[in-house]
């Protein structure tokens, strides 16, 4: 009878001793596998934080730059789409550039009587990573006149350098900035964080705004007048240019073009370099005609496409 009374309590302490034993493995392996997951996302979290450290801001304003050269080689591949919009005393001028529908190069400006300003944005993969600023003023109708220039680079929605340049000339004209020295003002914009934002907001309306106004735009192309076979109009990337077959274009005869509605009338509102504007009734637009009344003579121009 003891003999029995103890095998049994011997199997008892066996079977719970091995419990104990599993359960401290289950335990140890539970432990092994949550420090092994740790370490793992540690050494990734590590191998992250290493690679952005090892991009120098060298490093990242030269893939800007690559970056910036591919935007501009592919140009000619992209679609194209302009607006030119009249307000008090000016024009404010969109043009983008898209591939597939995403904007690659996006521009705004707003150019006035003695004055103008514009921004041009450049995108990969539809994030911003650089915006060209150009400011042109004058002191009074007769000079002297100031262009400014400045240069934003951005990285992971971060601006990391801001380089300017400036140069006053006495007289009108093309102002090179070629040989004008950027200065490095980075330093001045560190607390300026927030104009990456306000740079895409533009962007983003820019681009909206064209794609937009895609339905209501005159489509690239030439029309030769009915009347005149040497007589026609080009339509060109937001431009309305009226030609003479053998005689060259003059810049009076290059309009900035906005379609315009009221009561159920469209019209096509032109207005050149020299400020000159006119305003045509547009009668009928397709792939093979167009026919404007020019108000003020209440004439009716008609032209064919030309084949």
């Amino acid at each position: 009878m003891n003999s029995r009374l103890l095998l049994y309590t011997f199997m008892i302490a066996t079977f719970f001793a091995c419990g104990e034993k599993e359960k401290k493995a289950d335990t140890t392996t539970s432990e092994k596998t949550s420090t092994t997951t740790d370490t793992s996302l540690n050494k990734e979290k590590e191998a992250s934080t290493k690679i952005e450290k090892a991009l120098s801001l060298d490093d990242k304003i030269k893939m800007i730059k690559t970056n910036f050269s591919a935007v501009e080689n592919q140009l000619s591949a992209l679609d194209k789409k302009v607006s030119n919009e009249d307000v008090g005393g000016g024009f404010i001028g969109n043009e983008a550039y898209f591939d597939n529908g995403i904007p690659q190069k996006v521009k705004h400006g707003n150019y006035g009587e003695h004055g103008s300003i514009s921004h041009t944005f450049y995108l990969k993969d539809n994030n911003l990573f650089f915006v060209f600023e150009e400011k042109f003023s004058e002191a009074s109708m007769r000079g002297p006149y100031t262009k400014k220039e400045k240069r934003y680079y951005i990285h992971d929605g971060k601006l990391i350098r801001v380089l300017e340049k400036e140069k006053t000339v006495k007289s009108s004209g093309e102002i090179d900035m070629s040989h004008t020295q950027n200065v490095d003002v980075t330093d001045q914009w560190k607390s300026k964080q927030h104009i990456v934002y306000e740079f895409e907001k533009i962007l983003r309306e820019t681009a909206s705004n064209l794609v937009a106004k895609k339905a209501i735009g005159l489509n690239n192309g030439r029309w030769i007048s009915t009347d005149d076979s040497k007589s026609g109009v080009e339509i060109k990337d937001g431009k309305f240019i009226m030609f003479y077959k053998g005689i060259e274009t003059s810049p009076s005869s290059i309009f900035n073009y906005t379609l315009t509605e009221k009561d159920g009338v469209e019209y096509l509102n032109l207005k050149n370099g020299t400020g000159e504007d006119m305003i045509y009734g547009l009668l009928e637009y397709s792939d093979e005609s167009m026919v404007l009344s020019y108000l003020d003579r209440g004439s009716t121009l008609t032209y064919r496409k030309e084949k």
